[in-house]
């Protein structure tokens, strides 16, 4: 009988640690998820911003042609990754209508270059 126990003991010792290694695989596959769920959310919102960058830069550019950059308001302040985003007109072509443009999402990033053409027209 004291057989039976021992291997009772042993038999209830590898369940809970084969219950413990699924929970942890469980727990570290959601911390995965949730980090790739943040990472995409990111590059969308950083997409989405730098357009949207650019589409003000050319409403900017309908008002005043051979201006400067577009200013930059609080308008951003709300999205905590890209508060310092800024668009930079490298070349306004007023002539061809082309205007090639340089957005920034974050302070010391890599520009993104966007080339877009330019309606001036009413």
């Amino acid at each position: 009988m004291s057989h039976r126990k021992g291997s009772a003991i042993v038999l209830a010792i590898l369940a809970i640690a084969v219950v413990s290694l699924a929970g942890v695989t469980i727990v570290r596959s959601h911390r995965r998820m949730n980090f790739r769920q943040s990472a995409v959310q990111a590059r969308t919102q950083g997409r989405l911003i730098a357009h949207g960058l650019v589409h003000r830069e050319i409403a900017f550019r309908r008002v005043t042609p051979s201006g400067p950059t577009a200013p930059i308001d609080q308008t951003l302040s709300d999205f905590p990754l890209f508060e310092n985003a800024q668009c930079i007109a490298n070349n306004v072509d007023v002539a061809n209508q082309m205007m090639d443009t340089s957005v920034i999402l974050y302070p010391g990033g890599p520009p993104a270059d966007v080339r877009q053409r330019l309606d001036i027209g009413n």
